[in-house]
C-alpha cells in the first residue's frame, strides 16, 4: 500500500510544487536582473572619461600587444604597481612562497642536485602555497599577479630544467635515476591542461577568436574537448595539422563559407518539424561537419579520433548524452572510441531535442575502412544537456587539473558573475590599492555582492531540488542544475542580438565581432594560464629529456620487469645503490608518495 501511496502522491504533489518553485525563481531571476543592471550602470558612473576610452581601447585591440599596452595604461593609472610588489596578502601562503624562492635559488647556487630535488618536491602540487587562486589575478587588467608569484613559477620553471640538465650532463646514476622518477612524479601531480568549449548554437563562433589567441601566442593545450556547438572548433582545431590550422583558421570568408548549419528557411525548418518532429536534418549537417572535421581527400575520409591523434598530435575529446532521462553522459576519446567518426560524434552532441534527431555514432574498421552504425545501436542526444563543461570526466581520462573553459551558453553566461572581479577584470569599485584593499573590494560593494551572490545561489538550489526529487520536465532539470564553469572561464562579451541569432549562421558583417570578442576575453586569462603552463611544459620537457633510451628498456625487460598493465611494465626494484638511497631520514619525508619501487615509463606520454 505504501509503495502505490508514494507513487500516488509524486504525482499529485509534482506539478504543484514545480509551479510555485519556478514562479520563485521567476521573481528572483526579475530582481537579479535589475540588480545586474543597477552594478553595471554604477560601474560605467564611476569609471573617469580616461579609463572609458581605455576600456573601450581593450575591447577593440586588434592583438595581444595592443591589448596589453591598453591594459598596462590601466593598471598604471590606479596605481596597481604598489600591490604587484607587495607580498602581503591573505589569499596565498606569501612566507612559504618566499622560502622556497630563496631554497631553490639557493640550492642551485650550490649546485647542490638533492637539495633542489627536495625543494621540487613540494612545488609539485598544482596549486602550491595558493598562488593559483583567482583573486591574486583579478586585481590587474593584465590579469598578472603578485611579482613574487611570477618570481616563484620562473624559479620552478628554471629548477627543473637545472635539474634536467645536470642529470644528463652528471654520470651519477642515482642523480639520474631520482631527476627522472621525481620529475615523472610531478608531472603526474600536476596534471594537464585542458580547453573545454561549450555549447551555444551560433554563438560557438565565438570559440574561433578564443582558439586563434591561444594559437597566436602559442598556449593552445594539447588536449581540447568540445560540447555541441563547442564541437565543431575543437574538431576544427585537432584534426589538422600546425600547418592546415594555420592556413584554414584565420581566415574569416573561409569559415563564414562553411559554418552553414542553419541555411534552412524558416518555412523549411516548420515542414520538417511537422514530417519528423524535428526542424534540421542529421544527415545534412554531417556533410557540413566534413570539412571541419578535414573529413575530405586532402585530410583522411572518414576520420576517427585514433586517425585525428595520429595526424596532429592532439587529443579530442566530446561530449555525448545517451538518449533517456536518466542516461549518464559519455566522453569520447582516442582511448574509449577509437574508431568512431568524428563527424558523427560531432552531430551526435549538437542532437539538440527538436532540432536533431538522437544521433547513432558511426565506427570505421580499421581494416577495411567500411563505415558502419556502433554495435548496440544506442543513441545520443546533445552533450551540453549534462556536462557542458565535463571537468570530472576529463580529469578522470586525462589527468586534467586544470580546465580553460570557453562559455558562451546564453542561459549560463549571465550567471558567471564574480563578485570580486575575475581574472583580466578587476573590482572597479577600489581606489586605492593598498596590500589587501584590491582584493577584498566588492562589485557594487558589500551590499549589493551580498544580494547578488544570495539571488543566484538560491535559484540554483531552487533549481537543483526540483532536479533531485524529480519534478523537473525531461532533461532541463539536470541541464540548469549542473556546473559550467572551469578551473578560469574565458566569456566572450556577448551582445543583446546574438539571442536573436542563436540560429542564425555567421555573415562577413558579423564573424569580426565574433572572434574580436572571443580574442579579447582570452587575452584577460593569458597571465594566469602562462603561470600555469610555464611549469607544466618544464615537467614535459624534463621527462621528454630523461626517457630511458629504447635499448635500455629492452636490455631491462629481459632482466625481470613484473608486470604492471598491458602497456606500462614496472621496473623490478633494483639491487644496490638506488635512486632514493642517497635520502636520509629527514629529507625522505619530503617525499612521502614517492614509490621506491621506479616505474621506467611513469614519464611517458602514452596519450592521456
Amino acid at each position: 500500500m505504501w509503495p502505490r501511496f508514494n507513487r500516488v502522491t509524486y504525482h499529485i504533489l509534482r506539478w504543484p510544487i514545480l509551479v510555485v518553485v519556478y514562479a520563485f525563481v521567476f521573481v528572483e531571476l526579475l530582481f537579479y536582473c535589475a540588480l545586474r543592471l543597477f552594478v553595471a550602470f554604477a560601474e560605467f558612473a564611476v569609471a573617469t572619461p580616461k579609463h572609458r576610452e581605455l576600456r573601450h581601447a581593450l575591447r577593440h585591440s586588434k592583438d595581444y600587444e595592443t591589448w596589453l599596452a591598453c591594459a598596462r595604461a590601466l593598471d598604471s593609472s590606479k596605481g596597481v604597481a604598489v600591490w604587484q610588489s607587495d607580498l602581503r596578502s591573505t589569499r596565498y601562503n606569501w612566507p612559504f612562497v618566499k622560502g622556497l624562492i630563496a631554497q631553490l635559488r639557493e640550492a642551485r647556487a650550490s649546485d647542490d642536485w638533492r637539495a633542489v630535488a627536495v625543494a621540487l618536491r613540494l612545488c609539485s602540487r598544482p596549486n602550491v602555497g595558493g598562488i593559483m587562486a583567482p583573486q591574486l589575478f583579478s586585481a590587474t587588467h593584465t590579469g598578472d599577479p603578485k611579482l613574487v608569484v611570477t618570481d616563484f613559477v620562473e624559479e620552478i620553471a628554471a629548477s627543473v630544467r637545472w635539474l634536467t640538465a645536470y642529470a644528463l650532463a652528471s654520470n651519477d646514476a642515482a642523480c639520474v635515476s631520482t631527476a627522472r622518477e621525481l620529475l615523472g612524479a610531478a608531472r603526474e601531480s600536476y596534471g594537464r591542461t585542458v580547453l573545454s568549449l561549450s555549447g551555444g548554437g551560433a554563438l560557438g563562433t565565438y570559440h574561433f577568436g578564443v582558439v586563434r589567441a591561444l594559437l597566436t601566442e602559442d598556449m593552445l593545450p594539447e588536449t581540447i574537448c568540445g560540447t555541441s556547438a563547442g564541437s565543431i572548433i575543437s574538431v576544427f582545431a585537432c584534426c589538422r595539422t600546425r600547418a592546415e590550422l594555420e592556413e584554414d583558421l584565420y581566415d574569416d570568408a573561409k569559415l563564414v563559407r562553411y559554418l552553414r548549419c542553419f541555411d534552412r528557411s524558416p518555412w523549411a525548418c516548420v515542414k520538417s518539424f511537422l514530417k519528423t518532429g524535428h526542424a534540421y536534418d542529421g544527415g545534412e549537417w554531417m556533410d557540413i561537419a566534413k570539412w571541419f572535421a578535414n573529413d575530405r581527400p586532402e585530410g583522411v575520409l572518414n576520420m576517427t579520433f585514433a586517425e585525428a591523434y595520429a595526424r596532429s598530435k592532439k587529443k579530442l575529446a566530446i561530449t555525448v548524452h545517451a538518449k533517456g532521462k536518466r542516461a549518464p553522459p559519455v566522453l569520447l576519446t582516442h582511448l574509449t572510441s577509437p574508431h568512431v567518426t568524428i563527424v558523427s560524434a560531432v552531430v551526435a552532441t549538437a542532437a539538440v531535442p527538436l532540432l536533431i534527431a538522437p544521433q547513432v555514432l558511426l565506427e570505421k574498421d580499421p581494416e577495411t575502412g567500411v563505415v558502419a552504425p556502433q554495435a548496440g545501436g544506442e543513441a545520443y542526444i546533445d552533450g551540453s544537456i549534462v556536462h557542458d563543461i565535463p571537468t570530472v570526466g576529463l580529469k578522470e581520462a586525462f589527468n586534467a587539473k586544470f580546465v580553460v573553459a570557453s562559455q558562451v551558453n546564453p542561459h549560463f553566461q549571465p550567471m558567471l558573475y564574480s563578485t570580486h572581479g575575475a581574472a583580466g577584470e578587476p573590482c572597479r569599485w577600489s581606489p586605492s590599492f593598498g596590500a589587501l584593499s584590491s582584493e577584498d573590494a566588492w562589485r557594487g560593494g558589500f551590499v549589493l555582492a551580498a544580494l547578488e551572490l544570495y539571488l543566484r545561489t538560491d535559484m540554483v538550489n531552487k533549481l537543483k531540488f526540483l532536479a533531485d526529487i524529480d519534478a523537473s520536465p525531461g532533461w532541463s532539470g539536470k541541464m540548469f542544475a549542473q556546473s559550467f564553469e572551469g578551473t578560469i572561464t574565458i566569456t566572450p562579451r556577448l551582445a543583446p542580438v546574438d539571442y536573436l541569432n542563436l540560429f542564425s549562421n555567421p555573415t562577413p558583417g558579423n564573424i569580426g565581432r565574433y572572434t574580436r570578442e572571443g580574442r579579447v576575453a582570452t587575452y584577460q586569462k593569458m597571465a594566469m594560464l602562462r603561470t600555469r603552463l610555464s611549469v607544466e611544459r618544464a615537467l614535459n620537457e624534463g621527462c621528454d629529456a630523461l626517457r630511458p633510451k629504447p635499448a635500455l628498456v629492452r636490455a631491462s625487460s629481459d632482466h625481470g620487469f613484473a608486470g604492471h598493465g598491458a602497456d606500462r611494465p614496472r621496473m623490478r626494484r633494483l639491487g644496490g645503490a638506488g635512486a632514493l638511497d642517497w635520502a636520509t631520514p629527514s629529507t625522505i619525508s619530503a617525499f612521502p608518495d614517492v614509490d621506491a619501487d621506479p616505474d621506467a615509463h611513469c614519464f611517458d606520454d602514452d596519450g592521456l
